[in-house]
Formats: C-alpha cells, sequence, structure tokens
C-alpha cells in the first residue's frame, strides 16, 4: 500500500508451495514477514523475507525452525519471530534462535504470536493443547535476554491466543478465542 494503491513486488525464490503468516514494519523501508516453505514430504521450512523499500530479499532461517508464525520488528534492524517453541532474532546479522519455554503439559502448539515493543523486551502468547487434548493459553516473556514463562487466566475451555500487541514494555494485551466466545486478557 503506497499513497492509495496496492502494489505487487517481486518476491524473492523460495521453494513452492509457500505461505507467508505474518508482516511487521518498523518503517515504509523496512518490513519483514515470515510463513512457511515446503522442504520435504513431512515438514514445513520456516520462511523470513524482508522488504528494503524498493525488493523483498530472504532471510537465513535456520533448517531446524519448522515454520514461523508471527514477527515483530522493534526497530529496522532488530525482528524477532516465533515458530512452535523457538524464537528467531534478526540483530543485523544472521539470525540467532533461542527456546521458548512451555506449560510441561505440553503435547503440541496450534499457535504462538509476538509483539516486540522495544529491543529488549517481547511478549508471546499463544495456545497449545496439553496431554489430555484440552486447549489452553500459553504466554512468555523475553526480558534481559532471558525468556520467562507466565501464567495467563486458563478457567475456561477450548481456550488459546491469536494475537498479542504491547504498546509498551509493560503493558500487553492479548486476544483469542474460549468456549465458542471471545477472549481477551491484559498483561501489566
Amino acid at each position: 500500500w503506497n499513497n492509495g494503491t496496492w502494489t505487487r513486488p517481486q518476491a524473492p525464490k523460495v521453494v513452492l508451495p509457500a505461505t507467508l503468516s505474518s508482516v511487521s514494519c518498523a518503517s515504509a523501508t523496512s518490513c519483514v514477514a515470515v510463513g512457511s516453505q515446503a522442504s520435504g514430504p513431512a515438514h514445513d521450512q520456516g520462511l523470513g523475507i524482508r522488504w528494503n523499500g524498493k525488493a523483498w530479499t530472504a532471510l537465513e532461517v535456520p533448517a531446524k525452525v519448522l515454520g514461523l508464525y508471527s514477527v515483530s520488528c522493534a526497530t529496522a534492524t532488530v525482528c524477532t519471530a516465533v515458530a512452535a517453541q523457538t524464537a528467531v532474532r534478526w540483530a543485523g546479522h544472521g539470525p540467532v534462535t533461542s527456546p521458548i519455554p512451555v506449560p510441561k503439559d505440553t503435547s503440541a502448539i496450534r499457535k504462538q504470536a509476538i509483539s516486540c515493543p522495544t529491543t529488549a523486551v517481547c511478549e508471546v502468547a499463544g495456545w497449545y493443547v496439553n496431554n489430555h487434548g484440552r486447549d489452553f493459553t500459553t504466554a512468555a516473556r523475553l526480558s534481559a535476554g532471558h525468556w520467562s514463562l507466565q501464567s495467563p487466566e486458563n478457567s475456561g475451555f477450548d481456550m488459546g491466543f491469536m494475537a498479542v500487541s504491547c504498546p509498551s514494555g509493560v503493558t500487553c494485551e492479548a486476544v483469542g478465542a474460549m468456549d465458542n466466545s471471545g477472549l481477551a486478557e491484559r498483561y501489566s
């Protein structure tokens, strides 16, 4: 979108099929989009591309990252994306991965979303399936270079976060679904 017109710039070559699931722009000339691309019959490889105001270029994503759900760019040079239990950070050099803590009874992660209001703070909110097949919310926070598991309210059935937004390093809002209705929780 540019002054009232949508255009489709050429994307970098990727392995098809490919899906982009999230985008974050720190400025009009600095965006990162993430998703997944086919890497074999049973796996999807993480996919990242960067916009510099003129063209999209591929970002390096470690082979062990099987698909990226969400990305947040705190600045034009610092972007962090999340997969099921892994964060990938690009900060002016190659990607750095770190494990995201999840509840002990996790059997699968359905979705993770991320918001990074600063280069030092990120919030991840998502949705996991426990060992008994029930869906619950999960959240983790990156602060001072360390991820810590949080305890969002999990008093309903079939609940999970789909998106999170943090206007500052101390407040966040996560939204999703619970018992076939809306769900919103605030972190402060």
